[in-house]
């Protein structure tokens, strides 16, 4: 299993545009704007996240290339079992947990505004919640841009 993270200034310098949303979340998270959990290849390495993307403003399974040099890659040693519940977990929230826009720009402002929501997250929010169902972390994924959730678990 892996956390995929993608590098806006990675992105920056092959000339890949930057939405509006991106750009906020770069006001907050310096290199990273988005983050994928992807399953191993008993799962076909299909990647799990919240997003915008899609059309589906929410929880998503999709097979992702990684092909492009923007994605940065940490692994995670954990046993099939664990990822298979973690696996399940994520099965459940697809499609009905939503995206949290005002959640994730509120890292934008430097006030803590950050309010836990039941049935929204951001990517690196529900990304979190999913490890968090095998694994202790040692910050609350909510309180975490994209950049500080994947420094977090760099260190781990």
């Amino acid at each position: 299993m892996r956390i995929r993270s993608y590098s806006a200034v990675k992105a920056k310098e092959l000339g890949i545009k930057i939405g509006w949303a991106g750009k906020l979340i770069l006001l907050r998270s310096p290199v990273y704007l988005h983050t994928e959990l992807q399953f191993s290849e008993q799962f076909r390495n299909v990647s799990v996240s919240a997003t915008m993307q899609d059309k589906c403003k929410c929880v998503r399974f999709k097979d992702i290339s990684y092909s492009t040099p923007v994605w940065d890659t940490i692994e995670l040693d954990i046993s099939h079992r664990d990822e298979q519940d973690i696996f399940h977990w994520c099965l459940d929230k697809a499609g009905l947990w939503k995206y949290d826009l005002i959640g994730l720009l509120s890292h934008a402002s430097k006030k803590n505004i950050i309010k836990p929501h039941k049935t929204k997250c951001w990517c690196n929010e529900f990304v979190g919640m999913a490890i968090e169902q095998k694994r202790e972390l040692p910050l609350r994924p909510d309180s975490l841009t994209p950049t500080s959730f994947h420094r977090m678990m760099l260190n781990m």
